[in-house]
């Protein structure tokens, strides 16, 4: 987790190779086309989300209330279990679901708004927050992102 922003965490994703020291992070922007190319995706994002739980759970037993901000690709939202799964990861570990906001791409969601609204107002029913990003890349597309609820564009 980088940066404290608001009371907020940031997690950011990276992936380093194992006693390497020639070898640099490489980074999300990177490896994310790859897994979503491989069909490793959902994959990746339950492991990161398992991950970042874990750090979450250190961090509540060290200094108390603690938000972080995981951003996440709408595949994995778009998964059946997904919503349960993530309700069962945060009991099991005994975070509040407040304490996780998942970031989504608005323009991820853009290709089928009825069903990204349904996805998300199932995520919200969870008590996970909800954080979408991108809207200034958007512009042309103001009268699809008018049709997500309103609780999401805020």
């Amino acid at each position: 987790m980088r940066g404290r922003h608001a009371g907020q965490f940031l997690a950011q994703l990276s992936l380093v190779a194992p006693r390497s020291h020639l070898a640099g992070a490489i980074s999300a922007k990177q490896f994310v086309p790859i897994a979503r190319e491989l069909n490793m995706l959902k994959k990746l994002d339950h492991w990161w989300i398992d991950a970042v739980c874990k750090r979450i759970a250190v961090q509540i037993a060290k200094h108390g209330e603690t938000r972080v901000l995981v951003p996440i690709s709408v595949d994995s939202l778009a998964e059946p279990a997904f919503v349960d799964w993530l309700v069962a990861e945060l009991k099991a570990r005994a975070i509040d679901a407040d304490s996780l906001a998942l970031m989504f791409s608005v323009q991820s969601l853009l290709d089928d708004v009825p069903r990204a609204s349904r996805l998300l107002e199932q995520l919200q029913f969870s008590g996970t927050r909800i954080c979408l990003t991108g809207f200034t890349s958007c512009e042309h597309d103001q009268l699809r992102l008018a049709r997500l609820a309103s609780t999401y564009a805020n």
